[in-house]
C-alpha cells in the first residue's frame, strides 16, 4: 500500500539520495491538533542545498514546521499556498484562451464557446465572440493546471551542512484536522463493591488525505494555542533563521499526560477508529446515596420531596487499584446487564477522587417538613425540621443528607451528628434499615445580621 506522502515526508533535493528506512510518529491532542514527526536518512552535500517536502498535511500550521539534524541548520524555509482555488486558476490563465460553458441562447441545453481571459476585476472579464463579458453566467474550463499548483501543501527548505555525508533528518510540524477522545466502559458489581473500567480511544480525522504512522501517542490535557491573526492559507509562509539572541525563551512544560500506544495507526480520509487505550482494571468502589435541597435552615412550611441520588465513589484511584491516570471522557456504567447511567469526567490523575453520578435511586426516597419555627428578636430565628428517608431495598443503606444553610447559623439539637464540610454545608450520614425508615431531626438558630 502506498503511504500518504505527508507522513512519508519525502525529501526531494538537488543532490542527496534517500534511504528507504523511515520512522513516522503521530502525536494526537484532544482539541483538533496533532504533531507529525518523520525521521529518515538522507545524504547531503557540504554547504548549502535545497530540500523539498511534498504533500504535507492539508491542516498544517505552516510556521510550526521544523527540521533537525546534527551538523545541519535551516537557512530558509517556505510553505507554499494551497489548495488550488478558483482565484489561483484565473490568475494563472490570465491572457490565455479558456472555454465558457453557458446556457444556450435558444433556451435548450448548454453550449461551449472559446473565450479569452482579459482581466480580473471583481470577477473574470472574458472576450467572447467579439463581446466583452464581466463575470458571465456559466462555468469556465481551463486547459490545464498551473505549473506550481498543489493539491496538498509542500515546503522548500534551504539548509547548510557542515560536511558531506549521510544524515539523520527529522521534520515535524503541527496540523489541524486530527483529534481524539476517550470513552470509558464500566462494569459495576454492587455485591462485590468493585468497578471494572475499560478505556477506548477514538481517533478522528477531518483531513481529506489518509493517515498512516508507525507509532502513535495520545496526549490528555489542554495545550494553549495562539489565535491565528489571519488564515494561514492566504499566502506562502517564509521564515529565515534567527540568531540565538533573537530566539525567545522556552515556556514551562504544560501539565499533560502522554499515552504511548504500542502500535501504529492507519486511518482513511475523514475516518474514525477506536483503539484500546487501557487494559481492563478492577477497582474498589463505594455506592453512596445522597439527597440535597431538603435539609435547609430557611422557613419552608410545606412538605417537600426530593430524589435520592446514587453516586459511585473511588476515594483514591491509586489505592483502589488503578495504575494509570484516566483521560477525560464519558464513563458509561452497566450492572447486571442493565445500563445504569453515564457521566463525563475530567482528566483524573492517579491518587485523586473519582465520582460517578448515576441518577436517581428507584427504591430509596426522601421527604421533609418543617416542625417548628419562632422568631428570636428582630434579627434571628429558630427553626426545626425533619427529613424522613425510606428504603425499599433488601439491604440497609446509608444516605448522606447534604444541607444548605446561610452563613451565620448554630446547631442547637440534632438526632444525628453532622459534619461541617463548609461554612454553609452540613452533612449527615443516616443509616436506613432494609425495608424501613429513618428520620433526621435538627433544630438550628439563624442570625440574619
Amino acid at each position: 500500500m502506498r503511504l500518504p506522502a505527508f507522513l512519508t515526508a519525502a525529501f526531494v533535493a538537488a543532490a542527496p539520495a534517500l534511504a528507504a528506512d523511515t520512522t513516522r510518529t503521530l502525536t494526537v491532542y484532544p482539541d483538533d491538533l496533532a504533531r507529525m514527526s518523520v525521521e529518515r536518512q538522507t545524504r547531503l552535500p557540504e554547504g548549502a542545498s535545497s530540500l523539498r517536502l511534498n504533500d504535507l498535511s492539508p491542516g498544517i500550521v505552516a510556521d510550526s514546521l521544523t527540521l533537525r539534524g546534527e551538523g545541519v541548520r535551516v537557512l530558509e524555509q517556505q510553505v507554499s499556498p494551497w489548495p488550488i482555488t478558483r482565484q489561483q486558476l484565473l490568475q494563472a490563465h490570465l491572457g490565455e484562451t479558456v472555454h465558457l460553458i453557458r446556457p444556450n441562447p435558444t433556451g435548450r441545453g448548454r453550449e461551449t464557446v472559446e473565450a479569452e481571459l482579459l482581466a480580473l476585476a471583481d470577477g473574470p472579464v472574458l472576450s467572447v465572440q467579439d463581446r466583452v463579458l464581466h463575470d458571465p453566467r456559466g462555468e469556465i474550463v481551463f486547459p490545464d493546471l498551473p505549473k506550481d499548483a498543489a493539491t496538498l501543501p509542500r515546503a522548500t527548505l534551504r539548509v547548510q551542512a557542515d560536511g558531506a555525508g549521510e544524515r539523520t533528518l527529522t521534520t515535524s510540524y503541527l496540523t489541524k484536522g486530527l483529534s481524539w477522545k476517550a470513552a470509558h466502559s464500566a462494569q459495576w458489581d454492587p455485591a462485590a463493591g468493585t468497578l471494572t473500567l475499560r478505556t477506548m480511544a477514538a481517533v478522528e480525522s477531518r483531513l481529506n488525505t489518509a493517515i498512516e504512522a508507525d507509532s502513535l501517542q495520545l496526549v490528555a490535557g489542554a495545550v494553549a494555542q495562539a489565535e491565528q491573526p489571519r488564515p494561514q492559507r492566504e499566502q506562502a509562509t517564509t521564515m529565515r533563521a534567527m540568531s540565538a539572541a533573537d530566539a525567545g525563551k522556552p515556556s514551562s512544560a504544560a501539565n499533560l499526560k502522554v499515552y504511548e500506544l504500542d502500535r501504529g495507526l492507519s486511518l482513511d480520509a475523514g475516518g474514525r477508529t477506536q483503539l484500546a487505550l487501557m487494559t481492563p482494571q478492577t477497582v474498589d468502589v463505594q455506592a453512596r446515596y445522597r439527597v440535597t435541597n431538603l435539609a435547609t435552615a430557611e422557613p419552608q412550611p410545606d412538605t417537600a420531596q426530593a430524589p435520592v441520588d446514587l453516586r459511585l465513589r473511588v476515594a483514591d484511584t491509586r489505592e483502589a487499584g488503578l495504575d494509570r491516570a484516566l483521560p477525560a471522557g464519558v464513563v458509561r456504567v452497566n450492572a447486571g446487564g442493565v445500563f445504569r447511567g453515564e457521566q463525563r469526567v475530567a482528566d483524573t490523575p492517579l491518587g485523586t477522587e473519582l465520582t460517578l453520578d448515576l441518577g436517581n435511586a428507584f427504591d430509596v426516597t426522601a421527604r421533609a417538613k418543617q416542625t417548628g419555627y419562632r422568631r428570636i428578636g428582630e434579627d434571628a430565628y429558630q427553626l426545626s425540621r425533619q427529613v424522613t428517608l425510606s428504603n425499599a431495598r433488601e439491604k440497609p443503606v446509608t444516605v448522606r443528607v447534604i444541607g444548605r444553610f446561610p452563613r451565620d447559623w448554630r446547631m442547637l439539637e440534632e438526632s444525628h451528628q453532622h459534619l461541617r464540610e463548609t461554612a454553609q454545608r452540613p452533612v449527615w450520614a443516616v443509616e436506613v434499615p432494609a425495608g424501613g425508615e429513618s428520620t433526621l431531626r435538627y433544630t438550628v438558630r439563624v442570625s440574619e445580621r
